[in-house]
């Protein structure tokens, strides 16, 4: 019957949703066109989540028990990244790559993808206080941003489409998550990401640096917090870090120790307070070249 059929390609359509992301299948219906092979240029912003330690932690777990810690993991992400319009792009083993401003144009796609770091960070916390008694593994997580210049559109083969991001800015951005383990962060934004969303959040200069694939170095910063929702030595101390971060970039080695020797009384565990004081205490004895710019090559 045409009742059945409706029905029977209402859930087509809703399996399809699951595989596909939502607005592009709703853009594709408006339209009457076939999705097609084909990508075009855009400034978007691109993110990639990971969990601290997943292969670790999952070689002592039984495989159904990952699955259900995976489950929970990418459930927290999508809810984070959905209310915030963002395109979940793909599943890589832990990891979730997303971006924001496509298939559906949105001009604070800087704004949603920060946010959305923050809301999953505020949810894996409350989650780690929920499980706290029980045997499921809490999850801590990475993310890096970076907003861009990249390719956007319908990648593979005609037979075999995939609606996803490529160019350097999707590279950039999986970099930044990795460097979290130097800094013993969980957010790392690109200094592009930071200028679009300056005016309302919070982020801390970390530090300059080289990463792969990049010839000069980039500023990177860790993500903070909402304005108005960080507490006021928070912002002094982070003030303090960033002017020693300035005496450390124009060589003034010893103001930048003395700064970093009395934040670090306050954060004994900050590792990337510590990282600056080690590098500071090794120019002393030995100054960089002449042509230094103040970056640092990692790894």
């Amino acid at each position: 019957s045409l009742f059945r059929a409706k029905e029977e390609m209402k859930k087509g359509l809703r399996s399809f949703e699951k595989f596909v992301p939502r607005e592009l299948v709703r853009e594709l219906l408006a339209s009457g066109r076939e999705a097609e092979l084909g990508g075009e240029r855009a400034y978007l912003t691109v993110a990639f989540a990971d969990i601290v330690n997943f292969t670790s932690i999952s070689e002592l777990m039984p495989p159904e028990e990952v699955v259900k810690m995976l489950s929970r993991f990418h459930g927290i992400l999508y809810q984070s990244i959905s209310e915030t319009h963002g395109t979940i792009d793909k599943y890589i083993g832990d990891a979730v790559m997303s971006f924001w401003g496509a298939p559906v144009e949105n001009p604070d796609h800087a704004f949603g993808a920060c946010l959305a770091a923050l809301h999953a960070q505020a949810r894996l916390a409350e989650e780690r206080k929920r499980i706290k008694d029980s045997s499921a593994p809490p999850i801590h997580c990475r993310i890096g941003i970076n907003t861009g210049d990249l390719v956007v559109g319908n990648m593979g083969i005609p037979d075999r489409l995939s609606y996803t991001v490529i160019g350097d800015s999707v590279n950039l951005a999986s970099r930044l998550e990795g460097l979290n383990r130097y800094y013993g962060t969980d957010i790392i934004v690109s200094e592009n990401t930071y200028r679009a969303v300056s005016d309302r959040l919070i982020a801390r200069k970390l530090d300059r640096v080289y990463v792969k694939g990049k010839t000069q170095g980039v500023f990177v910063y860790q993500l903070i917090g909402e304005k108005g929702k960080v507490e006021e030595k928070t912002l002094r101390d982070l003030q303090r870090y960033e002017e020693a971060l300035e005496k450390y970039l124009d060589r003034s080695w010893e103001d930048s120790i003395r700064i970093l020797e009395e934040l670090q009384k306050g954060h004994p565990n900050d590792k990337s307070i510590l990282l600056l004081l080690s590098r500071c205490c090794k120019f002393m004895e030995e100054a960089p070249d002449e042509d230094w710019d103040g970056s640092y090559r990692l790894g």
